[in-house]
């Protein structure tokens, strides 16, 4: 019967016929040739799925040594947590539902990777979250490193005193075999020379250094934490904090200590008398280093973060 071969079968059958039938007619009309390599078909069911694993929203920085975590994984699975600290395991129930409190690495930047296994022994897909530890103020450490914060100072002010040899920035370049001769120009009392540090610090200590020849030996050091201060003599007890006045203070090096470590972002030091004498009508001092010296260098004052109360599996509503 004309239009009864093989071609007119196929082109009645559906689009959507098995695969294996399609394979099979192709085979009869000589489409598919002997030693043809033929696609190897899956057995339905031979693939199982790979469990689930869903981790809730978790805070992005805390102030607290550890974060509680939850989430859902496969029904009586295990999950398997990795930090920097190492690897542990828990043991999930029935509805795979957990929540743990989990230890924070502190100071850093905490990577938490999640993986959960099912009865089976399939693995889900992995699950990363970032979680940065920053420490409450409490939990801060001083620093015991002193850092000398009027280092290459530039920023500097006086009244009537000038440089008679040398330039200001002498007394700060952390150089002492340079030093500045600071000239008076006026009487004894207004006469001031200061700058601002290079940061904002909690001062520890400041080192007077003069020459032998004539250095400073009446003197009063002074520290502001204003932003623009006024003049030192002038607002003395507004402004400026005097932290010490030295009297006869005949030595080429003097220490003095700033107790409670005050808080400055500039250093003023007011002259009242040298080691040797007027010069023509006014006094000299030579400076050869001042320094002021930090274990807390704080920069400008921000916000702290947030204080929040402490979150644990057991303040969670679930």
């Amino acid at each position: 019967m004309a239009g009864s071969g093989w071609g007119t079968l196929l082109a009645r059958q559906k689009l959507a016929m098995p695969i294996q039938r399609l394979i099979l007619l192709l085979a009869l009309t000589g489409c598919v040739q002997d030693g043809d390599p033929v696609a190897e078909l899956p057995d339905a069911g031979s693939e199982s799925e790979l469990p689930s694993l869903r981790i809730d929203s978790v805070r992005s920085t805390t102030n607290w040594d550890s974060i509680p975590i939850q989430g859902v994984g496969p029904s009586n699975g295990t999950l398997h947590i990795r930090t920097s600290q190492g690897e542990q395991q828990l043991t999930l129930g029935s509805d795979g539902s957990f929540c743990l409190d989990l230890a924070l690495e502190l100071d850093t930047l905490n990577t938490i990777t999640f993986q959960a296994s099912n009865l089976e022994g399939l693995y889900s897909e992995e699950v990363s979250v970032d979680v940065l530890h920053i420490p409450r103020a409490d939990n801060q450490q001083p620093n015991d490193e002193l850092v000398n914060v009027a280092l290459r100072a530039t920023d500097f002010s006086m009244s009537n005193v000038i440089p008679d040899s040398g330039a200001f920035g002498s007394a700060v370049d952390g150089e002492e075999d340079s030093y500045v001769v600071l000239k008076h120009t006026s009487a004894l009392g207004s006469d001031w020379f200061g700058f601002k540090l290079t940061e904002r610090a909690g001062i520890d200590h400041i080192q007077i250094i003069g020459t032998p020849d004539c250095y400073p030996e009446d003197y009063s050091i002074y520290l502001s934490d204003f932003e623009t201060p006024g003049v030192p003599w002038d607002t003395a007890f507004t402004d400026w904090e005097r932290i010490e006045t030295v009297w006869g203070g005949a030595q080429e090096q003097v220490i003095v200590p700033a107790l409670g470590d005050p808080k400055a972002r500039f250093f003023a030091i007011r002259f009242n008398g040298n080691s040797c004498g007027p010069f023509f009508g006014y006094s000299l001092h030579e400076v050869r280093e001042i320094k002021i010296m930090s274990r807390d260098a704080v920069g400008d004052p921000e916000p702290p973060p947030p204080e929040e109360p402490q979150e644990t599996c057991e303040t969670l509503v679930r």
